[in-house]
C-alpha cells in the first residue's frame, strides 16, 4: 500500500510538472505563430539569403559554430559537465541534463545539415541558463567540502563568512554600477556628440539622415531616421536584403565621399542629409552644402532641401 501511495505522489509530480510546461508552451504559442507567419513566407530564394546574410555577415558570433565556438566556450562545457556530474543523484540533474541534451542535439543536427533555419535558433544559447546554475552548484560544492572538512573554522568564523559575503555581493554591485558610470561617461565624451546635438536641436521632419554604419547612437541619441546602421537590423527576409544593400552602399561612400556619391545618394536614394568625418578630403560640390562642421564631422544637405 505504502508503495502505491509513493508511486502515485510520483505520477502526481509528473503530471504537475508537465502541467507547468504545456501551460508555458500555450504562452508563448500567439509569438511563435506570429514569427512563424511573418517571418517564414518568403520565397526560399529570398528567405535563404536573408539568413546567410544574418549568419555569415550580421551576427556570426551568435549563429555560426565556427565564430563562437572557442576556449571560453569550451572551459563553459567543462563546467556544465562538472556540474552534471556533482549533482547526478539529485533531482535537479534531470532539470539540467534534459535542456542541455536538447541544445547539444540539435546543435550537432545544425553542424551536420549546416541548417540556417536551426543556426538562428540558437539552439546553444540555453547555456545562458545552464552555465550559471552549474557554476553555482560546483561553488556551493566547494564550499561544503570545505565546511565538513573544517567544521570548527566556519563555526569560530561563521560571523566573519558572513559579513565578507554580504560585502562581497556589495563590491560586485557597486562595480556594475561604476561600470554603468564609466560607460555612460564614455559615450558622452564621443567625438560625434556635439555633432549630434546639433541635428537634434535643429532637424526638420522628413529628413533621413545618412550616417557611418558604426554610428549605432546616432537615433537614439537625436531622434533622427537614419538610411541605415549596422547595429539596428530588420529580420523579415525581404527587410534583411535591403538593410544588406544599404550597409554596402554607406561602406562605398565612406571609402571615398565625392561629388558623384552625392549624386547618386541624392537622386537614386532620396536622401537630403549626410554625416561625413573631417578626415574625409571632401570637394566642392554643387548638389550639396555644408550647414555644420566641428573638428570630426561636417553636415552636408542638399541644395535642394534647404
Amino acid at each position: 500500500m505504502s508503495y502505491m501511495l509513493v508511486t502515485l505522489k510520483e505520477d502526481r509530480s509528473y503530471w504537475r510538472t508537465a502541467s507547468y510546461g504545456l501551460f508555458g508552451l500555450i504562452m508563448v504559442l500567439p509569438i511563435v505563430t506570429y514569427i512563424y507567419l511573418n517571418f517564414t513566407s518568403a520565397p526560399p530564394e529570398t528567405l535563404n539569403r536573408a539568413q546567410e546574410i544574418l549568419i555569415n555577415f550580421r551576427i556570426p558570433h551568435h549563429a555560426s559554430i565556427a565564430s563562437w565556438l572557442d576556449s571560453t566556450a569550451i572551459v563553459k562545457i567543462l563546467l556544465i559537465f562538472t556540474g552534471l556530474y556533482l549533482v547526478r543523484n539529485n533531482r535537479i540533474f534531470l532539470i539540467l541534463l534534459v535542456p542541455m541534451l536538447v541544445s547539444a542535439s540539435l546543435t550537432a543536427l545544425q553542424f551536420i545539415l549546416d541548417s540556417n533555419t536551426l543556426a538562428l535558433i540558437f539552439p546553444w544559447r540555453i547555456s545562458t541558463l545552464i552555465v550559471p546554475l552549474c557554476s553555482a552548484i560546483i561553488l556551493a560544492k566547494l564550499i561544503s567540502v570545505f565546511y565538513q572538512r573544517y567544521p570548527e573554522i566556519f563555526q569560530r568564523h561563521l560571523k566573519s563568512i558572513e559579513i565578507l559575503s554580504a560585502a562581497l555581493i556589495i563590491l560586485l554591485m557597486a562595480a556594475g554600477l561604476i561600470r554603468i558610470m564609466i560607460e555612460f561617461n564614455i559615450k558622452s565624451s564621443l567625438p560625434e556628440r556635439e555633432m549630434m546635438e546639433f541635428v537634434s536641436q535643429n532637424y526638420e521632419p522628413g529628413e533621413i539622415y545618412f550616417v557611418p554604419k558604426k554610428m549605432q547612437d546616432f537615433r537614439l541619441a537625436t531622434g533622427v531616421p537614419v538610411y541605415g546602421d549596422f547595429k539596428s537590423i530588420p529580420y523579415n527576409p525581404e527587410d534583411v536584403l535591403e538593410w544588406r544593400r544599404r550597409i554596402k552602399i554607406i561602406e562605398e561612400f565612406y571609402r571615398k565621399p565625392d561629388c558623384e556619391s552625392f549624386n547618386i545618394l541624392i537622386d537614386s536614394e532620396d536622401l537630403d542629409s549626410f554625416v561625413v568625418p573631417t578626415s574625409s578630403s571632401m570637394p566642392a560640390c554643387e548638389r550639396v552644402s555644408p550647414v555644420y562642421k566641428d573638428d570630426h564631422y561636417w553636415i552636408y544637405t542638399a541644395v535642394n532641401a534647404q
